[in-house]
């Protein structure tokens, strides 16, 4: 009776294992097949293992991405436009950009002819924030995403994700090391578009770390919309310095006007070397490699930082990750810091980067957004 009652149990403890055994089987093979089912909806692979040199390639069909720019010109957008293109073509993607050339009504037509190519994601960078709307709006009705870039479009109209840096904060960064670096400073500011978004958060940043130092002085006569052009800061700059004499520091909006403003302090006899007596303290926006270059030669402080490929570095993440039916955030924003004569060489900067070979930058080693669709190779 014993040996029957030790085999019994032998044999009850081995079919319990066994209903178990094929009960977490089962479980296993549900969830397996959940995740499968998850994925085939989201657009995804259904092999999650296999690794994707071609994430823009969806369903055989290259991604279409059309970027609507506020221009193409100056350093920055060379550097951001340029760069998207280099990461949307060796995702596998389709890319084209239309140059509103700081024409808002160019750009609203533009927004129109755009839905004839059939773009399955838009980028946009606003010349004006407020005009934009209505043509967003448009292209909202048409189902086409859009993703704004560096500055975003008033209220009224649907944005997938805003990237972009703290504009407020760029403002501020100068205005602090004006205040830190010297005793007391009496400035004429070459501003953007005032129709401009990003123009007028600059300024108020500006103004408002200005204000809260209590050193830095902002001339309001000697403020001056020069549409982020360069001769235009060269002439208002001149003008600027026969008008108030005491002025010892210019405020650069955007770094492609810092050739005119330099120009225009040694047509003035106002040039002086930083770190010399009686130098102007000029401070711009961007850190593009022109600007290092001047800071090396010493014709101007340095810049808040405006990182413009890491907008589109984030910005091509964010396309895939969309595409293939992840969530992305509605704003990412990016956090400036000053690059002048302390840090100039600092092999972090992109405006180390060399412009002339935009086509064949590296995707960025950056820690600012973390791609969800892990399959893609950024490579």
């Amino acid at each position: 009776m014993k040996k029957t009652k030790k085999l019994v149990s032998i044999i009850a403890v081995f079919l319990t294992m066994v209903l178990v055994f094929c009960a977490c089987g089962n479980e296993a093979g549900s969830g397996s097949e959940s995740k499968k089912d998850s994925s085939a909806s989201s657009g995804t692979s259904a092999d999650n293992n296999k690794e994707d040199s071609t994430p823009l390639v969806i369903d055989g069909k290259p991604v279409k991405v059309a970027y609507l720019a506020s221009e193409v010109s100056t350093p920055w957008m060379v550097a951001n436009t340029g760069f998207l293109k280099n990461l949307v073509e060796r995702c596998g993607g389709e890319f084209v950009v239309y140059n509103a050339d700081n024409n808002a009504e160019t750009q609203a037509q533009q927004a129109q002819d755009i839905v004839t190519v059939e773009p399955d994601i838009i980028l946009l960078k606003p010349v004006d924030s407020a005009a934009i709307v209505p043509s967003v709006v448009n292209l909202n009705n048409e189902n086409i995403p859009v993703i704004c870039i560096d500055t975003d479009a008033d209220e009224g109209c649907d944005i997938l994700t805003l990237i972009t840096s703290d504009q407020t904060k760029i403002g501020g960064v100068d205005a602090q090391y004006l205040s830190e670096k010297y005793e007391e400073t009496y400035v004429a500011s070459m501003m953007g578009p005032l129709e401009s978004l990003i123009a007028q958060q600059r300024q108020d940043g500006f103004e408002d770390a200005a204000e809260e130092a209590g050193n830095v002085h902002v001339l309001q006569d000697a403020k001056f919309d020069c549409t982020w052009d360069s001769n235009n800061a060269y002439t208002n700059t001149l003008d600027a310095l026969q008008r108030y004499p005491e002025i010892n520091a210019v405020w650069v909006m955007g770094d492609g006007m810092l050739g005119g403003v330099v120009a225009a302090l040694k047509e003035a006899n106002r040039y002086v070397p930083y770190g010399e007596e009686g130098h102007v303290a000029v401070v711009g926006v961007d850190a593009t490699s022109d600007c290092l270059d001047l800071v090396r030669e010493g014709s101007i402080d340095g810049s808040s930082e405006h990182n413009a490929a890491i907008h589109s570095d984030v910005a091509v993440r964010v396309i895939i990750d969309y595409l293939h039916g992840f969530d992305v955030p509605e704003e990412i924003l990016f956090t400036p810091a000053f690059v002048g004569h302390d840090n100039v060489d600092d092999p972090n900067n992109w405006g180390g980067m060399d412009l002339n070979t935009v086509s064949s930058w590296e995707p960025l080693d950056q820690d600012q957004y973390q791609i969800q669709y892990q399959n893609a190779i950024m490579k």
